[in-house]
């Protein structure tokens, strides 16, 4: 029974569950604590690889197949790069190796027409200082409880000023201090 091999081969051992057959076939009787992660939950006999996904009113189990192709107005449209992940790897997360790719093969675009998903301020930032790439995508929407109620300050109100490194408040208070970092990726943050 090879799925049942693969599942406690990856670790979900710890996970309660009764296995049953019933008519012939091998059945999980109940869950009783520890579900696993969706990124590594096994959701399919036929591909333990597939992953679960749902994004908007769209669910599928299976993977994520983002393409880049040219898009000149006179000129034909051809793919000029593939890339598939998992299901549940964000968008974000593929721009960078994305534009390396398109990079090697001499393919960058001098503008990279994007949807919402791939919006990140690092992956903006990158792809115009490493590859001199510019990013047109929509910006995500503000939903910080400042926006949604309308009291205090959102995002919007303050300017920030990156060669001087201040932010300045809707009142004209400027930022005490200026400290950049990285994230859990290595990514600058400030």
């Amino acid at each position: 029974m090879p799925i049942v091999r693969s599942v406690f081969g990856t670790g979900v051992s710890n996970c309660r569950f009764s296995l049953i057959i019933v008519a012939g076939l091998l059945c999980i009787a109940s869950f009783l604590a520890n579900l696993t992660p969706a990124a590594k939950s096994i959701c399919s006999p036929f591909d333990t690889q597939a992953r679960y996904n749902i994004k908007r009113e769209t669910e599928w189990v299976g993977y994520k197949v983002h393409l880049t192709e040219t898009c000149g107005a006179e000129e034909p449209h051809f793919i000029t790069h593939v890339v598939t992940t998992p299901a549940t790897e964000q968008d974000t997360e593929v721009v960078d190796d994305l534009h390396t790719a398109l990079a090697e093969k001499e393919l960058a675009p001098g503008e990279h027409l994007v949807d919402m998903g791939y919006s990140d301020s690092y992956a903006l930032v990158n792809a115009s200082q490493k590859y001199g790439i510019e990013m047109v995508v929509p910006m995500r929407a503000d939903h910080s409880w400042q926006q949604r109620t309308g009291q205090g300050y959102d995002l919007y109100h303050f300017h920030i000023d990156w060669d001087a490194q201040q932010a300045t408040c809707p009142q004209g208070q400027t930022s005490a201090s200026w400290v950049s970092g990285s994230d859990t990726k290595g990514n600058p943050r400030i």
